[in-house]
């Protein structure tokens, strides 16, 4: 589909990858971006152009391919087409890998800006002001106690992402010792889950390998240690051993604070 924009055969196969493949994870991507996110690339590569040794031949074409490439009406229908089932699966993932990084071991690190779905590439296309009133905002229209329901109503805005920063941060400030405490595995029935508990009070279900999930996968059985357990993202109660699906039924992830009543 794309051949007719090389010039001399450039750019190379390898940069026509890594182009397609970066148009999948940031898409929709304007020209603009892409054509300053892929000059950093090959010229960091060093494989045909570099900052100290420019090729401007190779430049040009580059440039102009990813140009001519994201005009291509009929491209660009293809590839969103080929990126829309991925979306979901894709910010499961997204909120999976936000949960287990401010609940394992040690001290999250987090970047301003961030707390929404993040489809921004390298410098300069990530230096951009933070739009802290969007958050705020964001923020006060579900937070304390809201439904999952009034969460997913803002889905595209990237409030369940915001939702599970706000309130794994939250548990972490109300209860440090679990988080400094034991990291112990939980047996989720599934290999599509990844479970653990902090320091005996803190329970973490984390979905992975979303899009090889089996259909069944979700009556797979979650034993949870003694006690009552809070899910802090939808303030469910569960007891015992659980199933998956019933578990994760209106929010992907889940984050449980044992009752202390």
């Amino acid at each position: 589909m794309n051949e007719r924009h090389r010039t001399a055969e450039m750019p190379d196969r390898g940069a026509e990858y890594l182009l397609y493949q970066t148009l999948v994870g940031a898409w929709p991507l304007s020209a603009e971006r892409a054509v300053a996110y892929m000059a950093k690339a090959m010229r960091e590569a060093k494989l045909h152009t570099s900052w100290t040794n420019p090729d401007e031949a190779y430049d040009t074409a580059l440039e102009s391919f990813i140009e001519a490439v994201l005009a291509n009406e009929d491209f660009a229908a293809d590839l969103s087409a080929f990126v829309e089932p991925l979306i979901e699966s894709g910010r499961i993932n997204s909120l999976a890998m936000v949960l287990l990084k401010l609940t394992s071991p040690g001290i999250p690190d987090l970047y301003q800006g961030t707390e929404l779905w993040d489809l921004s590439l390298v410098d300069p296309d990530n230096r951009k002001p933070v739009d802290y009133d969007r958050r705020a905002s964001l923020l006060e229209s579900f937070g304390g106690d809201a439904p999952p329901e009034e969460v997913a109503a803002h889905v595209d805005a990237g409030a369940p992402k915001l939702l599970v920063t706000h309130r794994a941060l939250e548990l972490r400030r109300e209860r440090p010792m679990a988080f400094a405490g034991s990291y112990e595995r939980l047996e989720t029935g599934t290999d599509h889950l990844i479970g653990f508990v902090r320091g005996g009070e803190v329970a973490v279900l984390a979905p992975r390998l979303v899009l090889s999930r089996p259909p069944d996968w979700n009556e797979a059985n979650v034993s949870l240690p003694p006690g009552r357990w809070e899910n802090v993202f939808t303030r469910e109660t569960i007891e015992g051993t659980a199933t998956v699906g019933t578990i994760l039924h209106d929010f992907p992830v889940a984050l449980l604070a044992r009752k202390v009543h």
